[in-house]
């Protein structure tokens, strides 16, 4: 991998918990990859994003800027 990741996890995903998106980010760190993980708050589950999230269109913005 050469371009730097972000791992963004949802509170409630249970198909891909927080715990797990983490874990991505971090073993991507420990390979020396450039790395974030955010983690939002929402109760949609895994499908969370998929709905209209004002913060995480702007945590994507921020990032790919």
């Amino acid at each position: 991998m050469k371009c730097r990741a972000l791992v963004v996890g949802f509170t409630s995903d249970w198909l891909f918990p927080p715990a797990q998106n983490r874990e991505i980010a971090l073993a991507m760190l420990r390979q020396g990859k450039e790395a974030s993980y955010l983690q939002l708050d929402m109760d949609l589950g895994h499908d969370s994003f998929l709905v209209d999230s004002p913060e995480l269109f702007d945590l994507t913005r921020a990032f790919l800027a």
